[in-house]
C-alpha cells in the first residue's frame, strides 16, 4: 500500500481546522496552500469526532467489516423476533431499565448516501449537502418514551446526526470525469434486555455515532 504524505503546512492547517470543531469543505483550489486536496486514492475518516486522511483501500477495509457487521446485525433481529420475554423469576422492577448484552460499532455501507452534486471536471468539490441518520429499534415491545429513556440513561442514545457539509479538503474531480462524495455513517449496535418487573425483552438498537457536532463516518469521492 503506498502512503501519500502532505505538506507540514497542510497537515498542520488539517488539524487546527478539526480541533476547532468545523470540518469545512470550505471554498479552496488546487493552490491554496491551506486546503488539502484529495482524489480517489483518499479518503477522510472521522471517528470519535477526530478526522484523518487515509487510502481509499483502508476505508474499502473498514466498509467490509462494516458489511460483515451489518450481516451479523440481521442475524439478530431475526434471533430476538423468535424469543418469547424471559421471566426474571424474583427479580422485580418497578420503572424500565436497560441491560446491555453486547455493543459494537461500525460504518454502515447500507445508509451510504451521496451528499454533493454530480460535478463534471476539471474542478474540486469542496462542498456538501446535510443528510440525517436517526436511531432504529428492533424488539418485541413497544418502543414507548419510558422505554426510550430507558435506553437513553443506560447507553447515552444518539437520536439522531447529520453529516457535515462543509470540508476542510478538496475532492480533485479529473476532465472528463462526473464526480461526487459519498458519505458512509458509522453506527453503533446494542443489543440489551428492557427490563419492567419480572419481565425481560431482548431488544436491539443501532444509533449514529456522534462525538460533536457531526455524525462520524467516512467521506470518499466517487466517480459516475
Amino acid at each position: 500500500m503506498k502512503k501519500r504524505f502532505l505538506s507540514l503546512a497542510i497537515v498542520a492547517s488539517f488539524l487546527m481546522t478539526f480541533m476547532t470543531g468545523t470540518m469545512a469543505f470550505a471554498a479552496g483550489t488546487k493552490d491554496d496552500e491551506a486546503m488539502p486536496v484529495l482524489t480517489e486514492n483518499n479518503a477522510v475518516l472521522v471517528e470519535n469526532g477526530l478526522a484523518r486522511i487515509i487510502s481509499n483501500e483502508e476505508a474499502e477495509t473498514l466498509l467490509a467489516e462494516g458489511r460483515e457487521a451489518e450481516a451479523t446485525y440481521a442475524e439478530q433481529i431475526a434471533d430476538i423476533s423468535a424469543l418469547e420475554n424471559v421471566d426474571m423469576g424474583n427479580v422485580t422492577r418497578s420503572v424500565y431499565e436497560f441491560e446491555v448484552l453486547n455493543q459494537a460499532t461500525a460504518f454502515w455501507g447500507s445508509d451510504q448516501v451521496r451528499i454533493t452534486p454530480y460535478v463534471v471536471g476539471p474542478c474540486t468539490i469542496t462542498t456538501g449537502e446535510s443528510h440525517t441518520f436517526t436511531a432504529s429499534f428492533s424488539g418485541s415491545i413497544s418502543f414507548s418514551t419510558p422505554v426510550i429513556e430507558a435506553i437513553d440513561a443506560s447507553i447515552e442514545l444518539i437520536m439522531s446526526a447529520a453529516n457535515n457539509t462543509e470540508f476542510t479538503v478538496g475532492y480533485s474531480v479529473p476532465a472528463g470525469e462526473t464526480g461526487y462524495v459519498l458519505f458512509t455513517p458509522r453506527k453503533r449496535t446494542t443489543v440489551g434486555n428492557v427490563i419492567m418487573g419480572p419481565i425481560a425483552t431482548k431488544v436491539t438498537v443501532v444509533d449514529p455515532v456522534k462525538v460533536g457536532t457531526h455524525a462520524d463516518g467516512i467521506y470518499q469521492l466517487r466517480f459516475t
